[in-house]
């Protein structure tokens, strides 16, 4: 039986993969997810290719069940863009699991060549919760509570601001209709600051349809369910972003052309974009 690691080896560890989480949030890059004896070997790299992280992690312990390909973070979701179908269906279960015991307490999300999205199940809370220490209902925390610290976390998430300075905009409040309607003026100020007019217009009119309906959803959302809303914020940040990108530039162009590689980044951006606008449309639908 493998000896339990101690809390500072774990916290080590920890601090390894907030950095690799940390500059995958920045730029997209490399990666090897795989299933190991002891949770999971995560290997990124911005250079070097999937095949050769995924041989890497093997020789770390991995086993042949995992996953490779592009991996970035958004917010507290860490999306494995695979360069296969084939992907264990546990792996995100495990590897969540893996990172809450180390203090990085994170979402995974499976994106294949095909675009269907999985991810790991609503009910591996309880396990994030055992490993981080995280109190939940009936542990010291009442529902509601719980419920107030969601939705602080998502309306941090989607205006870009720490959760402290959400919870400061709340103030002292105590009753959970007064504490929402201070998280809904918080995103309803963020949503305003968005150029919709304008992307809307976007020769990108992938994007700028989803833009629509993105807003749509948003302001039906916005009065019933903020964390919900705040997740919708998220997204619609990001396509409009897309849209606006695609605007024609006020300077005058340069006989080369855009960049290939910038453009054919873009169009990566904007396929995975796409997945995870569907995948959203389809639920509210």
């Amino acid at each position: 039986m493998a000896q339990k690691k101690s809390a500072a080896e774990l916290k080590a560890e920890g601090e390894e993969l907030g950095l690799k989480l940390a500059n995958a949030r920045k730029k997209e890059y490399n990666f090897a997810l795989m299933i190991a004896k002891e949770g999971v070997v995560f290997e990124t790299d911005l250079k070097k290719g999937p095949d050769i992280l995924w041989r890497n992690g093997r020789k770390a312990g991995g086993t042949a069940k995992g996953a490779k390909g592009k991996v970035r973070v958004k917010g507290k979701v860490v999306e494995l863009h695979c360069d296969t179908e084939d992907v264990p269906g546990s792996l995100t279960k495990v590897a969540k699991k893996h990172f809450a015991e180390r203090g990085q307490a994170y979402k995974f999300v499976v994106i294949p060549p095909s675009g269907a999205v999985s991810e790991d199940a609503a009910d591996d809370e309880e396990e994030v919760q055992a490993a981080t220490g995280r109190r939940g209902p009936g542990d010291g925390e009442t529902g509601t509570e719980a419920q107030t610290a969601e939705a602080v976390e998502a309306v941090a998430e989607a205006t870009g601001e720490a959760e402290e300075e959400v919870q400061a905009a709340v103030g002292d409040a105590q009753d959970p209709a007064e504490i929402e309607r201070g998280l809904r003026d918080v995103l309803m100020a963020e949503f305003q600051e968005l150029d919709l007019d304008t992307a809307r217009q976007s020769p990108n009119a992938g994007a700028a349809t989803k833009a629509t309906k993105l807003a749509e959803m948003f302001s039906a959302q916005v009065e019933s369910d903020v964390k919900k809303a705040g997740s919708v914020l998220s997204l619609l940040k990001t396509t409009v972003q897309e849209a606006l990108a695609a605007m024609p530039a006020e300077s005058a162009e340069t006989d080369s052309g855009p960049d290939p590689e910038i453009a054919r980044q873009r169009m990566a951006d904007m396929s995975a974009l796409e997945s995870s606008v569907d995948a959203l449309l389809a639920e509210f639908a």
